[in-house]
C-alpha cells in the first residue's frame, strides 16, 4: 500500500527560495559518529525529497505529494500505532525532515531551522510557523515523533559540540535509542 504526505509551503512569495538544505527521508537506523561530514551521515535511509530539485524555490500555496518509502523490512525499529490498522505494518518507518533558512532571521542559531521527526498517519497534520516572516510549513497525513537530546547526554558526552547540538544526531539517538 502506497503511502503519501503532502507538503504545502505557505509564504508571501509564489516560489520559497530562502533555504539552503531542504530534505525529507525515510529512517531505517541511526548511526552515531563522532565526526560526520554532514548531519545526514546520522540516519540510514532513503531520501524522499530534496530542494535541489527545483532550481528555481520550491512553489507555495500548492500540494506536493513526497511518496514515503515503505521498505518496512529495510527498517531497524518501527513507530507509532497507525490509525489506519494494515494487516502487516500497524507500526510505521519514522521519516525525518529538515529545513534551513538562507537567510539568518534570529540570533538564535537553532531557530533557523525546522526539524520535523515524523510517520505516516492518514488524516493527520503538522504544521510549523514563521509569523515574523510569513511563512508555515504543511505536512499532511503525518505525526509528529516527539525527540529531545536526552540520550545525546546520558551516551554522548565525550562527542564533539557539533555532534551533540545537531538535531538529526538528538533524533536518531532518542527514537533508535543507541
Amino acid at each position: 500500500m502506497k503511502r503519501q504526505v503532502i507538503l504545502s509551503i505557505e509564504s508571501k512569495d509564489s516560489v520559497f527560495k530562502e533555504y539552503r538544505w531542504f530534505w525529507v527521508r525515510s529512517v531505517y537506523d541511526f548511526v552515531p559518529k563522532n565526526n560526520a561530514k554532514a548531519c545526514t551521515d546520522y540516519l540510514k535511509g532513503e531520501r524522499i525529497f530534496t530542494a535541489a530539485n527545483y532550481k528555481e524555490g520550491i512553489p507555495t500555496h500548492q500540494s506536493i505529494p513526497l511518496e514515503l518509502d515503505t521498505s518496512y523490512v529495510k527498517a531497524e525499529v518501527l513507530f507509532g500505532e497507525s490509525k489506519e490498522k494494515e494487516q502487516n505494518h500497524p507500526l510505521e518507518i519514522a521519516h525525518y525532515l529538515c529545513l534551513d533558512f538562507k537567510k539568518r532571521f534570529y540570533d538564535d542559531e537553532e531557530q533557523n531551522y525546522i526539524h520535523i521527526g515524523f510517520i505516516y498517519e492518514k488524516g493527520g497534520e503538522i504544521t510549523k510557523r514563521r509569523e515574523d516572516i510569513g511563512f508555515a510549513l504543511t505536512l499532511k497525513n503525518a505525526r509528529e515523533l516527539y525527540f529531545d537530546d536526552s540520550i545525546v547526554q546520558k551516551k554522548y558526552n565525550n562527542f564533539s559540540q557539533k555532534a551533540k547540538k545537531c538535531m538529526v544526531f538528538w533524533f536518531g539517538s532518542y527514537l533508535f535509542g543507541k
